[in-house]
């Protein structure tokens, strides 16, 4: 299933939701590139941020948990390991805090929302409603 995800992803989300040109320059861009868009090494080394984990994965991989985000709220947390989680936690923070206005860099800023938002949503496993107090509580 996971590979069909990513042949969608590939095939036609991405064409269809994301501007050519924006993902023809994000594509080759790793995490510690993005981390590097946001925030200067002295930056990166005071925050104590190992920005050489952030090589791991590349932007590609970004759009790809976001929609399985999409696809499967917060069950989509099963299949992205627990540092790259953290990792995109960081750059959305960054990224919001972020006064500049390049383009791209506003383009990157959106994504990382769109993927906080996705990824932070109402519990979708284990939860009870309360219809009296109109609440859901995760189990």
């Amino acid at each position: 299933m996971l590979f069909h995800l990513k042949e969608l992803v590939r095939l036609r989300m991405i064409p269809d939701d994301w501007p050519r040109d924006f993902i023809e320059k994000a594509e080759k861009l790793n995490g510690e590139d993005l981390l590097l868009l946001v925030q200067n090494k002295n930056q990166i080394k005071e925050r104590k941020i190992d920005s050489k984990a952030f090589q791991k994965w590349f932007f590609g991989g970004v759009l790809l948990d976001l929609y399985k985000f999409q696809s499967a709220d917060e069950l989509a947390k099963k299949d992205i390991p627990k540092e790259r989680l953290r990792q995109y936690h960081i750059l959305e923070e960054l990224f919001q805090k972020s006064k500049s206005q390049d383009p791209f860099v506003l383009q990157l800023k959106s994504v990382f929302k769109i993927l906080s938002l996705l990824s932070n949503g109402d519990p979708t496993d284990h939860f009870e409603i309360d219809l009296k107090k109109q609440e859901i509580k995760r189990l």
